[in-house]
């Protein structure tokens, strides 16, 4: 018996290495996946303990040298967000009402509804069923005016409750496809047992359906709380100027601190095109130095407020004037490009005006 125990040999599969072509590939994938999405996380959590000069050396990648946690107090508390600066704390509590029963809510309804559709079918639940299915089709877009209006007549037009409808309402059709197809893949075993032994609807739904479902209930969340949460178009529309979420004060944010300082440079630049095609020769009267165009000469809205002498500066020299003539090119101008750009009174308007005398300075 000795013998033949020592002379047997082991059964099973045998053990495999760990480190296989196949497994480096696989992790290596996973790997470089996880990076590429951790990366953006890293640089704004670095970026975001920073302060402004260690900020403007440009070196996204590297750590801090003094964190600081300013920003993120003035973000939350003071941070001007349109009108206001009171920070995103109200955005963010905003949000956080918006998301959690809109989740809540379009979540287990589509679950119930889901679970009818398969397990109680009744007349015209596949007809039922095609319409919800269509409906995940139709873009959020077309449906904005006549949601609008259904809110309007419900009284609950810029409340979050009208946020809530409405995300609950458009979360519906996808979720009710989603937990529909995944209860057809259960057994129906279990359903005609259960049947059998008197169970109901809610029975049935809370102690046989939701257990085994716990994964696509997983999903149905994580893809609501997402949606929801970094939702912008049904936010600024609906939840009015009271009740902003956080990505519509994000927005506000981006706009009050780049928006108006771009627009002038872009307007200041038209103006100053605009003043150089329309006064390409003009001199000064008491240097006869050519006119030139310049960025002091140009207004706040980008009108052209007065032009500067290009040769020796001279105590007596009068700013540079314009003729009649010149009063058409200027009206031309002003009608033109320039116009449109600038937020101003209507430019015909003050072009008529100010070139209706025959020798006149351009105004300021």
């Amino acid at each position: 018996m000795a013998t033949i125990a020592a002379t047997a040999e082991p059964f099973g599969p045998r053990p495999r290495p760990f480190f296989t072509p196949t497994r480096i590939i696989i992790y290596g994938i996973i790997i470089v996946a996880a990076l590429y999405y951790l990366l953006p996380l890293y640089v704004m959590i670095m970026t975001s303990v920073k302060g402004l000069p260690e900020i403007r050396l440009g070196n996204i990648f590297a750590p801090p040298l003094e964190v600081t946690f300013e920003p993120w107090v003035k973000a939350w508390t003071s941070a001007c967000t349109g009108l206001t600066c009171n920070g995103l704390a109200p955005g963010f509590w905003n949000s956080v009402k918006i998301t959690l029963p809109s989740t809540v809510v379009s979540v287990f309804v589509a679950a119930v509804s889901g679970y009818a559709l398969v397990n109680w079918r009744f007349k015209g639940s596949e007809f039922f069923f095609t319409c919800l299915l269509l409906g995940s089709f139709i873009p959020y877009q077309v449906m904005l005016y006549p949601m609008v209006m259904i809110t309007r007549e419900l009284k609950i037009f810029g409340t979050l409750w009208a946020v809530i409808l409405v995300h609950t309402v458009f979360g519906m059709p996808i979720l009710v496809l989603l937990f529909r197809n995944y209860f057809a893949s259960l057994p129906q075993e279990l359903f005609k047992a259960a049947r059998v032994d008197g169970a109901g609807f809610w029975r049935i739904f809370f102690q046989i359906m939701v257990p085994m479902s716990l994964p696509i209930f997983a999903v149905a969340i994580i893809l609501q709380v997402t949606g929801i949460w970094n939702d912008f178009l049904f936010g600024v529309v609906f939840a009015g100027t009271q009740n902003n979420p956080m990505t519509v004060q994000l927005n506000n944010i981006v706009n009050s601190a780049q928006g108006v300082r771009a627009r002038h440079r872009r307007w200041r630049g038209e103006g100053i095109k605009q003043c150089r095609a329309v006064f390409p020769s003009r001199t000064c009267r008491s240097t006869s130095a050519p006119c030139r165009c310049s960025r002091a000469s140009i207004s706040k809205w980008g009108r052209a407020s007065s032009l500067s002498c290009s040769g020796p500066p001279a105590a007596a020299s009068p700013p540079c004037s314009i003729a009649s003539p010149d009063c058409s090119m200027y009206r031309a101008a002003r009608s033109s490009s320039v116009a449109r750009t600038s937020p101003g009174p209507n430019p015909r308007t003050a072009a008529s005006a100010w070139c209706s005398s025959p020798m006149r300075s351009i105004p300021r």
